[in-house]
C-alpha cells in the first residue's frame, strides 16, 4: 500500500473504533484485547527483535525481560497462589527499572556506558522505593497501559510523520488526538450498560478505570464504573485508544514489515495466537491472566523504541526550527 492509501485506511479504522466505542465501549475492548492484542504482542516481539528492540548493546533486551518476568512473578491477581510474595510489592519498582534502563541501552553505545548507566537507575530506584509508593504505583499502571497506547502510540505516528515529511501523516495523528478527546469529552445520553459476562470478564481491568476516575475526581466505585456518565466516558476513551493502538499496528504492515520475518517465527506466532484465542473462548478471566506475560512483556521490551520516538521527534523538531544559513 502506498503512504497516502495507509493515511487514508488509518482515518476510516479510527473512525470505525471510535463510533464502536460509543456504541459498546465493555464490549469492544473486550474483544479487541482478546482477538487482536495477543496477535500485536507476538508479531511485534517478533519485529523488535530482528531489529534488537531498539538497543545499542546485542544482549540489552535480556535485562528488561527479566525485569518483566520479575514484576508478572509478583503479581498475585495473575498468578494467584503460585506468585512470589517477595515481589508483590515491587512490581512498579520493577516498571521504573527497566523504563529507566531502556533509556540508557537506546542512548549510549559502549558497553560499560550502559552498564554503568543501568546499575544507577537500579541504585536510584533503590534509593527512593519508600518514597511516594502512590506515585510509583500510579506510574507502573499508568505506563504499561493508557500511556502504552494513547501516549506512545501518538508519538510513534508523530515520528513516523515528521521523518518522512507527511502532512497527512500529521493530519491524521491531529485527528487521534481530536477522537480521544471526543471519547472522553462528548456528552453521554445514557451510562453505558455492560451485559453480565462482560462486566464480570472486565473486572480484570477495571482498576484503570478506577485510577483514571480517581483524577478525574470521582470516587471510582463499581457503580461508577459500570453505570455512571462519567464511567461511560473513561470506558470509551479506554476502548478507543486500546483498539486503535492494534489496529495501527497492523494497518501499516507494508510500512513497519513485521511480517519479513523468518517463516518458523510466523507459524510459532500463528499457533501461539490461536491457542490464545481459544484461551479466551474456555475463560476470559484465564485467558488474561495467563496471557498478562506476553501482554506486559511486549511493552517493556517496547521501551526503548519510545525512547527513540521521542528522540527522534526532538530532533526532527529541532531541525524545523533552526535559522536556514542563507
Amino acid at each position: 500500500m502506498t503512504p497516502r492509501a495507509i493515511d487514508q485506511l488509518n482515518v476510516g479504522l479510527m473512525l470505525a473504533a471510535l463510533g464502536a466505542a460509543f456504541v459498546l465501549p465493555f464490549e469492544l475492548f473486550l474483544v479487541a484485547y482478546a482477538v487482536l492484542g495477543p496477535l500485536h504482542y507476538l508479531t511485534e516481539i517478533g519485529w523488535l527483535h530482528e531489529r534488537r528492540f531498539f538497543t545499542r548493546g546485542k544482549h540489552d533486551w535480556f535485562v528488561l525481560a527479566a525485569l518483566a518476568l520479575a514484576a508478572t512473578l509478583g503479581a498475585q491477581f495473575v498468578l494467584g497462589d503460585l506468585h512470589v510474595p517477595a515481589l508483590a510489592q515491587f512490581g512498579p519498582h520493577l516498571t521504573v527499572a527497566a523504563f529507566g534502563c531502556a533509556l540508557v541501552f537506546a542512548r549510549f553505545d559502549r558497553g560499560l556506558e550502559r552498564a554503568i548507566g543501568a546499575l544507577a537507575v537500579g541504585a536510584l530506584v533503590l534509593a527512593f522505593a519508600g518514597v511516594a509508593p502512590r506515585a510509583w504505583y500510579l506510574f507502573g499502571l499508568f505506563v504499561t497501559t493508557i500511556v502504552h497506547v494513547a501516549v506512545f502510540t501518538l508519538a510513534f505516528m508523530l515520528f513516523g510523520a515528521l521523518k518522512s515529511g507527511s502532512r497527512a501523516g500529521l493530519a491524521v495523528a491531529g485527528l487521534f488526538v481530536v477522537c480521544a478527546l471526543a471519547a472522553w469529552l462528548a456528552p453521554v445520553g445514557e451510562p453505558a450498560v455492560a451485559s453480565g459476562y462482560a462486566r464480570a470478564s472486565y473486572a480484570l481491568f477495571a482498576t484503570l478505570n478506577q485510577e483514571l476516575l480517581r483524577l478525574a475526581g470521582f470516587d471510582g466505585s463499581a457503580g461508577t464504573i459500570f453505570g455512571s456518565v462519567a464511567g461511560t466516558r473513561v470506558m470509551r476513551f479506554l476502548a478507543f485508544a486500546y483498539t486503535y493502538h492494534y489496529l495501527n499496528w497492523f494497518s501499516k504492515t507494508s510500512i513497519i514489515g513485521w511480517h519479513r520475518v523468518h517463516k518458523g517465527k510466523l507459524a510459532l506466532t500463528a499457533a501461539v495466537w490461536i491457542a490464545s484465542l481459544a484461551l479466551y473462548g474456555a475463560s476470559y478471566e484465564l485467558g488474561a491472566r495467563w496471557l498478562f506475560l506476553l501482554s506486559f512483556t511486549h511493552v517493556v521490551l517496547e521501551f526503548p523504541l519510545n525512547h527513540v520516538s521521542f528522540a527522534g521527534i526532538g530532533t526532527e523538531l529541532a531541525a524545523r526550527l533552526r535559522p536556514r544559513r542563507t
